[in-house]
C-alpha cells in the first residue's frame, strides 16, 4: 500500500523558513548601532569628532552633520563656510550637510567661493541642506554656481517641510548649470528661477518647485535624466525653451480641484513646452 503523500508539509516547511529568516533581518536591524546625529556650534568641535570616525562612512553612508553657526558674508576675508568644507576634507569623511540653522553675515546671498581654500571637503558632502537665511542663490562672475566643484553632491534642498516659509526663494541665472552629480533638487520656497538656472544637469532626475511663479529661459534645458517636475498651486510663467533637451515624463501639480479649468488653460497654453523627443507628458494632482 503505497504511503499518503502529506501536501501541507512543503507549505508549513516555507513558512517556517520564511518566519526564521524574517527574524533574523529584525534582530539585525535591532542589533545594529544607528549612525549619531551630530549637531555642532564650532568647526572646531565637528572636525575634532569627524576626526575620531577617520573614514568611517562611505559616501553612499555619510553622516548626518547638522551646524548651527555664523556662516560669515561668505566674502574671502569672512567665510567660515569654507572654513567648515575644509575641517571636512581634514577628516575624509563623507557627510549629508545640514545648515538651515546658521546664519550669514551681513548677506542674504548664497555665491561662489574660491575653490582651492575648501580643499578636498567639497567631495566628501554628498547632500546640503541651505541656510533658511539665504534667499537667493547666485553664480560668480565666471558663471559657476557654489557648488560647482563639488564632484559627489546629489541632492539639495532647503527643508525637510514641502512648505516652510523660511528658506530660498530665488534662484539666479546659472546658479546650476552644468553641475554634473546633482539628482534631487527640493526648493520649496523658491519663486523665481533664473535663465539656464539648471541647464546641462545630465543625473537630475526630480525637481520639487512648490512655490515657483516665474522660469526663465532654458532653465531645465539638456537634462537628459529629468522624469519628475512638481510645481504649486498656481502655474508660473515660462521663458522659452525651458525644458528644451530634457524630457519630463511627469509633472505634478499641488492644484486645488477648484483651480482646475486654470491650469487646464495654463497646460493647453504651454504644452508644446513639455513635449520633446515625441515622449508624452503626464499630468497629477490633487
Amino acid at each position: 500500500m503505497k504511503k499518503k503523500k502529506n501536501k501541507l508539509r512543503p507549505a508549513i516547511v516555507s513558512g517556517l523558513v520564511v518566519i526564521i529568516v524574517s527574524a533574523l533581518c529584525i534582530a539585525c536591524r535591532i542589533g545594529r548601532k544607528p549612525k549619531p546625529e551630530l549637531v555642532f556650534t564650532s568647526i572646531e568641535a565637528a572636525e575634532e569628532w569627524l576626526g575620531k570616525h577617520w573614514n568611517g562612512y562611505d559616501k553612499n553612508n555619510p553622516y548626518s552633520l547638522t551646524m548651527k553657526m555664523n556662516l560669515g558674508d561668505l566674502s574671502q576675508e569672512n567665510n567660515n563656510f569654507l572654513l567648515l568644507l575644509a575641517a571636512i576634507g581634514r577628516t575624509q569623511t563623507y557627510v549629508s550637510l545640514y545648515l538651515e540653522e546658521c546664519t550669514l553675515g551681513g548677506t542674504s546671498v548664497f555665491t561662489a567661493y574660491p575653490a582651492e581654500e575648501a580643499g578636498e571637503g567639497m567631495d566628501r558632502v554628498v547632500s546640503i541642506r541651505l541656510p533658511f537665511a539665504a534667499k537667493s542663490v547666485e553664480a560668480d562672475a565666471q558663471g559657476r554656481s557654489p557648488f560647482y566643484y563639488f564632484d559627489n553632491l546629489k541632492q539639495i534642498n532647503n527643508s525637510i517641510y514641502e512648505y516652510d516659509p523660511k528658506g530660498v526663494i530665488e534662484i539666479g541665472d546659472s546658479a546650476f548649470s552644468y553641475f554634473k552629480t546633482i539628482e534631487r533638487v527640493s526648493l520649496p520656497d523658491a519663486k523665481s528661477i533664473g535663465k539656464e538656472a539648471f541647464r546641462g544637469c545630465e543625473k537630475l532626475v526630480s525637481v520639487g518647485l512648490w512655490a515657483v511663479e516665474t522660469i526663465g529661459d532654458n532653465a531645465f534645458s539638456d537634462c537628459g535624466s529629468l522624469k519628475g517636475f512638481g510645481f504649486g498651486y498656481n502655474p508660473p510663467v515660462l521663458g522659452e525653451e525651458v525644458f528644451s533637451g530634457s524630457t519630463p515624463s511627469s509633472l505634478e501639480f499641488g492644484r486645488p480641484k477648484s483651480r482646475a479649468g486654470v491650469y487646464d488653460t495654463w497646460l493647453a497654453a504651454n504644452a508644446s513646452k513639455f513635449k520633446n523627443n515625441g515622449n508624452d507628458v503626464y499630468f497629477s494632482g490633487y
